[in-house]
């Protein structure tokens, strides 16, 4: 049990309920209320978890901040998405320019903009899905 003084977005968390981190909010923590537990209780940092969802998207979009999109001086995002709005190859893992997106309610409410139809996009889904953990 952890308590925090400011409201967490949803994302946040969310991963933290799937991650492998120990939190510790910052109005209660577990580590002060666990010594005064009755009973087998452990704590055990990393055990049968798994690298939470958002460690993973600030990896690969880290990734994509040191490739090239054919766009300079904006913030490029790993996105599973389309690549044009004339795509055949349909949804792929790619890195897009911030120019190349519009607002969703997906993806940290981002989205490629098939209206623009930008080209500042790079596929790169094999280096990309091996970012993992």
């Amino acid at each position: 049990m952890n308590v925090w003084k400011q409201r967490l977005e949803l994302p946040y968390a969310t991963n933290m309920g799937r991650g492998c981190g120990l939190w510790n909010g910052n109005a209660l923590r577990w580590t002060e209320l666990k010594s005064n537990v009755v009973g087998d209780v452990q704590v055990i940092p990393g055990s049968e978890c798994f690298i939470s969802d958002i460690t993973v998207q600030e990896r690969r979009d880290y990734m994509c901040q040191n490739i090239s999109t054919g766009c300079n001086g904006l913030n490029s995002f790993s996105l599973f998405d389309f690549a044009n709005q004339q795509s055949s190859s349909g949804r792929r893992l790619r890195c897009y320019n911030e120019d190349a997106l519009t607002s969703s309610d997906y993806h940290y409410r981002k989205t490629f903009d098939t209206v623009k139809g930008s080209t500042c996009t790079k596929n790169m889904p094999r280096e990309l899905m091996n970012i993992t953990r």
